[in-house]
């Protein structure tokens, strides 16, 4: 008896240990591998930033470029002199601009006063390979090290120019590698992890936690990853000797690649944890096993538990997946019964009724929350514009904006009760305002006030509608002669070093970008005001949860006329009931075609579903209403928000199902039916 227990628990314990074992491999893979995907997404968001950063300089170099002292007949050296140095001056990062020319050298250096004796040309490799290339190239790192003795590590941007008088110089500017090391510390790494980036010629250019690595050699390692493909992950030392993981991924357009190192003490972090966990589970498991060699039934019993446990979860497993599929049916559901209790409690039954009245609409929000939930999982990350309503977008980052001010800045809404809806990026609107909130603070350093208004107004060449953004403060403000250069890039008038010029630029370029415009009104020393002005759009599909109360409440649609149209009996029915309660008179059709035929006898509101049987859709059919009768209001339902979203585009009103009799009011033009009450329909 004693051997057949030994070999039960050895028996079981054997497969046991093998599954921890494996599981615990597969755990420790898979830590692993996500600090690798870590270190590749670091990588990969710096050598963006990194290129953005480059293409930023390169349309920089190009405006320098097109400067009119290189387009003159006679090439005006002192005039471009002046004009290099002020950007030097302006634009962060730059340490000098040269020109030189085939046979003669150096011709002009910002380094140096004009007029100043110039040596030979310096990297002649980079000035050969731009003198080969048409386009604007970007070299590799010139400072420390083999290329010169001293001086701040740069690269160097050059480009070919052809001049009038048939001259052909290379114009050059040097960017410091600080710039670079600051678009690096810019990435939330982990402390630990060591960035840096390497140039095409494999020497580092910056290397922000090891700077004495700056201009040198890239290790042996790094040369042959970068060698043998465009990214991946290597073992390597760190200049301390350290053991580490090396992450990268190279551009393919400079041939530059960013390199992110984890210690290989916490890469493998997860493996000694994964043997201590071993050890313990095993112990562990040894103990489970000799109490079930004395309780044998006793774990049958469990056994069987966990069998129906299990048994239980596929069933609820497979009815998420149904009530996924089957969510506009199901909405058409929740519709009946939100409409079935408020038609009863309409009818003012007893008080003890109104509990369950109460219970039964609380479920049916509940239902329709978790719909909606599963058609936003469905569908999943949608476009980078789309509607907002900017009230409510403006609350939202309320506490963004007053982070980035002090907290002697208040900030105030004056927002007006009704929602306003423009259709744009959402991030690119945040960072509009914290942009004109920031200047704001920047022009009251001992303190003030920020108030972010928003309100109707007349937009051009949109209908005439539109909204007002305004943002004003009451600093410094802004002299005469510098206002209307403020939208300019790089034009500011802050100290140096503490504003690129950037800020204002990125609001108007935003504003421009969405079809609306942005404006300045500025005194000196009473404050500032920034106005971004937009087209106005549609309010986008209702969500059911949100019960915006309608304009009358009382309205009544008495003499009016109305189409129901739905392939569900009971929402078509209960619906209709909805309508004819507050006085509409009500006729029903179950697909477009009966529908068509109803409206050729004219009436005052089409309301119909979207989804349903037949080869015209409901909004098909609300686009033929709306052409043939265009007298005629239509009224979209809907389950799903991307059936919706033809509608939206067409100007065409929506709501979602299931609604409220108050929502279905309140989604009804009453003044259009006024007016069709007022004058009679038109009938074709």
């Amino acid at each position: 008896m004693r051997q057949r227990l030994l070999l039960l628990v050895i028996a079981a314990l054997l497969p046991l240990v093998v599954v921890i074992g494996t599981l615990s491999f597969l755990s420790v893979s898979q830590k692993q591998a996500e600090l690798r995907d870590a270190a590749v997404g670091y990588s990969t968001d710096i050598l963006r930033s990194v290129d953005r950063e480059l293409q930023a300089q390169r349309h920089l170099v190009a405006v320098l470029a097109r400067s009119p002292a290189l387009e003159e007949p006679t090439l005006d050296l002192e005039r471009f002199h002046d004009v290099a140095q002020r950007f030097v001056a302006q634009v962060d990062g730059w340490d000098r601009v040269i020109l030189a020319q085939v046979g003669r050298g150096q011709i002009l250096n910002t380094a140096v006063p004009f007029g100043t004796d110039l040596p030979a040309i310096v990297d002649a490799e980079g000035f050969d390979q731009a003198l080969k290339n048409d386009d604007m190239i970007v070299t590799n790192l010139t400072g420390p090290g083999p290329l010169a003795a001293s001086g701040p590590a740069m690269v160097a941007l050059r480009k070919q120019l052809n001049l009038p008088n048939g001259q052909t110089i290379i114009l050059s500017v040097l960017v410091r590698s600080e710039l670079f090391e600051r678009t690096i510390r810019q990435a939330r790494i982990e402390p630990s992890w060591r960035p840096f980036l390497i140039d095409g010629a494999d020497r580092i250019i910056s290397a922000p936690r090891a700077a004495s690595a700056t201009g040198q050699r890239a290790s042996q390692p790094a040369i042959e990853a970068r060698s043998k493909g465009a990214s991946g992950v290597y073992p390597a030392h760190a200049w301390n000797g350290e053991p580490v993981i090396t992450a990268f991924i190279k551009s393919a357009e400079t041939n530059w690649s960013t390199h992110i190192s984890i210690p290989a003490n916490e890469y493998n972090e997860p493996l000694r944890r994964s043997i201590a966990m071993i050890g313990a589970l095993t112990l562990l498991a040894l103990l489970l096993f000799a109490v079930f060699a004395y309780v044998a039934r006793r774990e049958l019993v469990a056994t069987r538990t966990e069998s129906e446990v299990m048994s239980r979860a596929s069933r609820m497993e497979a009815l998420g997946r149904m009530t996924g599929g089957v969510a506009h049916d199901f909405n058409n559901l929740l519709m009946v019964v939100t409409t079935a209790a408020e038609m009863l409690r309409q009818r003012n039954l007893d008080k003890s009724a109104e509990r369950f009245l109460t219970a039964i609409q609380s479920a049916a929000d509940r239902g329709a929350r978790l719909t909606r939930q599963l058609s936003m999982f469905a569908r999943g990350q949608g476009g980078e514009v789309t509607t907002i309503d900017v009230g409510l977008r403006l609350i939202s980052i309320k506490s963004l904006l007053q982070q980035s001010v002090t907290d002697e800045i208040p900030i105030e809404f004056r927002l007006p009760k009704e929602p306003l809806f423009i259709r744009v990026d959402p991030v690119q609107f945040d960072l509009a305002i914290v942009n004109i909130v920031s200047n704001a603070r920047d022009a009251m350093p001992v303190g003030g006030r920020v108030e972010i208004s928003l309100q109707n107004a007349a937009y051009p060449g949109h209908c005439g509608r539109g909204l007002r953004l305004s943002i004003s403060d009451n600093g410094s403000g802004i002299s005469s002669k510098d206002l209307p250069h403020v939208f300019e890039p790089f034009f500011t008038t802050k100290e140096v070093g503490k504003g690129s010029g950037l800020g204002l630029s990125h609001v108007y370029g935003f504003a421009q970008a969405h079809g609306g415009t942005a404006e300045i009104a500025s005194e000196p020393g009473r404050g500032t005001t920034v106005s971004l002005s937009f087209p106005a759009v549609d309010e986008p599909i209702m969500p059911a949860s949100e019960e915006r109360a309608p304009i009358d409440i009382a309205w009544r649609g008495d003499g009016l006329e109305a189409i129901v149209v739905d392939d569900n009996d009971d929402v078509r029915v209960l619906t209709g009931e909805v309508l004819a309660d507050i006085g509409f008179h009500v006729r029903y059709a179950s697909n477009a075609s009966e529908a068509m035929a109803l409206c050729e006898a004219g009436s005052d509101l089409l309301v119909s579903d979207i989804v349903m049987p037949g080869a015209m859709n409901g909004v098909g059919l609300a686009l033929l209403v709306r052409q043939r009768w265009p007298d005629m209001q239509t009224l979209l339902m809907t389950g799903y928000s991307e059936a919706s979203a033809e509608a939206t585009k067409a100007g065409l009103r929506v709501i979602r199902k299931p609604f409220t009799r108050a929502m279905l009011l309140g989604a009804i033009n009453t003044g259009r039916l006024e007016t069709s009450r007022r004058f009679g329909r038109t009938k074709v």
